[in-house]
């Protein structure tokens, strides 16, 4: 594994995490040893074509009316940019991962709504328990992600980014008691130096491998994920590759991988060709990944202005083609429909507004749609709504909740639909009206209840344990 941190570490890989820039044009892919053709939008292929469902009808029902069992305010000071990061136990209580000013934490919740907030335990001394000196630069919690329960301690992996003044960057995910990083960078990228025009510079960053090609490598970005139940860890990340040409010119790749281990080498999934030196930047973004009943994995990420969506195989290798689906999407949430898993997102439709979309994909014999679903929660489909989460209550009726209004800081609702993507009655409104939210989880309960756990713009960690009956 390449660019591991030079301070002593052991060598070893939203809305959290997730980009707020305007959207990117489109970077050509290409394909390679380490790369498989995408299917895009093609005059040659209309089959191909990932295009947008007609949007639903919007019924004129009432709400669901629901009462509130519970809610409590867990903290204050909750990291909006780590958001809220969930794993199901068979046993029925979920893990929530979060951070706390940049302390990682795990909420646990139990079936009967009941809940643990507890801190995760991190190596003392190590670069993420030592926060960084005032006016050094700026840490960013991407994301906190539980992978084990010991008794009332909650073993978590911490994805984070250092920023620093001098240029230099740390980028690294791995398990927060230890300094095994998983994947780490640690240094002043190659297209920030003063002297990577030079020979030296180009030296002193380009290393020969093997072959005696000379390589730089730059990781961009990485995500964890975590099975608990089946003691399963792994991180997907984005990374670039400059390859220095015998002519002295540089041609630049982007590089989606995957990381199974501390000692493992990462696993190169896709790539795509970068134009001109130095390159227009297509990184891919926000990733989220899940397992299906096949054993395989549903794998979605953000490239430019679209959602790349693909199936691993269960050895996490590339299965068949990445699909694209147009438009800038925020952080896609997956949840379990039964035999499907929903994958819902919110596209860019205009400045600072957003609409729900959806894709259903069957646990057993995964084949990705052809375009989005649209989910319209109003007759118009004006109002701007965004960063949704889909859950399957424990009496089998499906609920989507989103933030309307402006992303980060809007009204939270939560919506009953059914296998279609149709509302079966108007939004609930579960803030109030003077309550921003930021983000927000749904958590099924095992009484057909619903936990809705948020954060607040204020920072406040809230829960909120609703039971709703569905007007007929």
């Amino acid at each position: 594994m390449q660019n591991r941190f030079a301070l002593g570490l052991v060598a070893v890989l939203a809305a959290a995490g997730c980009s707020k820039s305007n959207p990117k044009p489109e970077p050509t892919p290409t394909t390679g040893s380490a790369t498989a053709p995408i299917v895009t939008a093609s005059a040659s292929a209309p089959s191909a074509v990932a295009s947008e469902a007609p949007a639903a009808s919007v019924p004129v029902g009432p709400p669901p009316i629901c009462n509130v069992q519970s809610k409590k305010v867990w903290s204050t000071g909750a990291n909006k940019l780590a958001g809220l990061t969930e794993d199901e136990l068979g046993d029925g209580r979920v893990l929530i991962g979060l951070a706390i000013g940049n302390q990682p934490h795990v909420l646990i919740m139990s079936p009967g709504g009941k809940g643990t907030l507890v801190k995760v335990p991190v190596k003392a001394g190590s670069v993420l328990a030592t926060p960084l000196k005032p006016g050094e630069g700026t840490r960013s919690i991407l994301r906190v992600t539980p992978v084990h329960l010991e008794g009332d301690t909650a073993h978590a992996f911490v994805d984070f980014r250092d920023e620093f003044k001098d240029k230099r960057r740390r980028v690294a995910c791995g398990p927060a008691d230890s300094e095994e990083w998983w994947v780490a960078f640690d240094e002043i990228p190659y297209l920030s130096r003063k002297d990577k025009d030079t020979p030296e510079g180009k030296a002193a960053a380009f290393k020969k491998d093997a072959s005696g090609t000379a390589e730089y490598h730059e990781i961009r970005d990485c995500r964890t994920f975590a099975d608990v139940d089946r003691n399963e860890t792994y991180i997907l990340g984005s990374e670039l590759q400059g390859v220095l040409q015998a002519d002295d010119k540089i041609t630049w790749k982007s590089i989606m991988f995957i990381d199974l281990g501390a000692k493992s080498h990462e696993k190169h999934i896709y790539s795509t060709e970068l134009k001109g030196d130095p390159p227009k930047m297509s990184d891919y973004e926000v990733p989220v990944s899940r397992r299906l009943d096949d054993g395989s994995f549903l794998l979605a990420t953000r490239n430019g202005a679209r959602l790349m969506v693909g199936l691993l195989n269960p050895d996490k290798t590339l299965r068949g083609d990445f699909t694209s689906y147009p438009g800038f999407p925020t952080l896609p949430d997956l949840a379990s429909d039964g035999e499907d898993v929903i994958l819902s997102t919110s596209l860019a439709k205009g400045k600072g507004e957003y609409g729900l979309r959806a894709l259903r994909i069957h646990q057993r014999s995964p084949t990705l749609p052809r375009g989005y679903s649209t989910i319209v929660t109003d007759a118009t489909e004006t109002d701007s709504e965004t960063d949704p989460d889909f859950t399957r209550d424990s009496k089998g009726r499906r609920w989507i909740a989103h933030i309307e209004g402006e992303r980060g800081k809007g009204r939270l609702s939560l919506a009953p639909i059914d296998a279609s993507f149709h509302l079966l009655g108007r939004p609930y409104q579960v803030s109030s009206e003077d309550e921003k939210i930021a983000s927000a989880r749904l958590v099924a309960m095992g009484d057909g209840g619903i936990m809705i756990i948020y954060i607040r713009d204020n920072g406040e960690l809230v829960s909120t344990e609703v039971h709703c009956s569905i007007a007929s």
